[in-house]
C-alpha cells in the first residue's frame, strides 16, 4: 500500500509517476441579464449576456450579433437565444454596434473597429471563464452575419463555428477556416436587402465596402465557405422541398457547410409562420454541436 505523499503516485517499475494534474474550468465572472460596458481603443462599447448559474469555461458560448439598426436586445428578442439557453444551459452573449437607437451599424471591414471589438470582446469573455475558443459559436443577421464572415477569417481561432443568417459574404481573399468548424447559412430567395444573387440594396451598400458584393449567389458562397476549409474535393448533397431548399457541402476530414434556402421568404431571420414552422435559431442550435 501506497500512503502519505506517495499516495498520488503510481509504481511503474522501480520508478514513481506523478498522477496527472487536473485543472478545475474557470468560473463565468460576466453578470447576467444587464447591458454591460467594454472599453475597446478608448471607446465604451456595449454588450448583453445571460449567464447560467455555474457557467464555466467548458460551458457552451453562443455570441449572437444584430444587424443594421438593431441592438443587443433585439437580436436576444428576435432570436430567442437567451429562452434556449436558460433550457440548455449554455452562455449567450449580444455585441452591441455603436450608434443612436434605430441607426446602429457594423463596420465589417477586416481593418475596422467593430472588427477588432468583437475580437477582443471575445478574447475578454474566455479569459474571464466564459466559453473557450473550442466551445464558442458566432452568429449574425443581416450586417450581423456579414460580421460574422469577416471574423471567421480574421479571428476564426476563437470559434468553434459559425452561422450567416440573410447576410453570409464570400470568404476574404486567403481565407482559411478550420477544418473542424461547422458553418451554416440561412437565406431568403426573395430578400431584397441583401439579394440572394450576391448584390446588395442601395440602403446597404453605402454602409458596406465593395468587396461585400459579389457575383456570386448565397449557395455558391456556401460551398466557398467549405471550400477554404482547405480539405480537398467538396461534394454536394440537395433537399428539395416547395418551400425550403437544403444544400449540404461536404469534403474529407472536415465538418460540413449547410445552406438553408427560403424559397418564398424576403429578409428575415425565420421564415413566415404562416407557411412553415422553421426555426432558424433551432437549425443554428443544431448545426453548432
Amino acid at each position: 500500500m501506497i500512503i502519505g505523499s506517495v499516495a498520488a503516485a503510481t509504481i511503474v517499475g522501480a520508478s514513481l509517476v506523478a498522477a496527472p494534474q487536473v485543472t478545475a474550468p474557470k468560473p463565468c465572472a460576466i453578470q447576467s441579464g444587464v447591458y454591460q460596458n467594454f472599453q475597446y481603443r478608448g471607446v465604451n462599447r456595449k454588450f448583453k449576456a445571460y449567464i447560467p448559474p455555474g457557467a464555466n469555461s467548458q460551458t457552451k458560448l453562443i455570441i449572437s450579433m444584430h444587424g443594421a439598426t438593431g441592438s443587443s436586445e433585439s437580436q436576444e428578442n428576435m432570436s430567442g437565444f437567451t429562452w434556449f439557453a436558460k433550457q440548455q444551459n449554455f452562455a449567450a452573449v449580444y455585441p452591441q454596434a455603436i450608434g443612436a437607437p434605430q441607426k446602429t451599424v457594423w463596420d465589417i471591414r477586416p481593418e475596422g473597429n467593430d472588427i477588432g471589438y468583437v475580437t477582443q470582446l471575445t478574447k475578454f469573455l474566455h479569459a474571464n471563464g466564459c466559453g473557450s475558443p473550442s466551445n464558442t459559436y458566432i452568429n449574425g443577421f443581416s450586417m450581423g452575419a456579414m460580421m460574422t464572415s469577416t471574423l471567421m477569417c480574421t479571428s476564426g481561432h476563437l470559434y468553434a463555428g459559425a452561422a450567416m443568417v440573410s447576410g453570409v459574404l464570400d470568404p476574404l481573399s486567403g481565407c482559411a477556416v478550420g477544418r473542424n468548424k461547422p458553418i451554416l447559412v440561412v437565406h431568403g430567395q426573395k430578400d431584397f436587402v441583401v439579394p440572394y444573387d450576391g448584390s446588395m440594396s442601395v440602403n446597404v451598400a453605402m454602409f458596406v465596402p465593395r468587396t461585400a458584393i459579389s457575383p456570386y449567389n448565397r449557395q455558391q458562397m456556401a460551398r466557398h465557405w467549405q471550400l477554404v476549409k482547405r480539405s480537398g474535393p467538396v461534394s454536394a448533397s440537395v433537399k428539395d422541398t416547395p418551400l425550403i431548399k437544403y444544400v449540404t457541402y461536404s469534403s474529407p476530414g472536415a465538418k460540413d457547410t449547410k445552406i438553408v434556402i427560403l424559397k418564398e421568404d424576403v429578409h428575415v431571420w425565420d421564415a413566415d409562420p404562416r407557411r412553415n414552422t422553421v426555426s432558424t435559431t433551432k437549425l443554428i442550435l443544431e448545426a453548432m454541436k
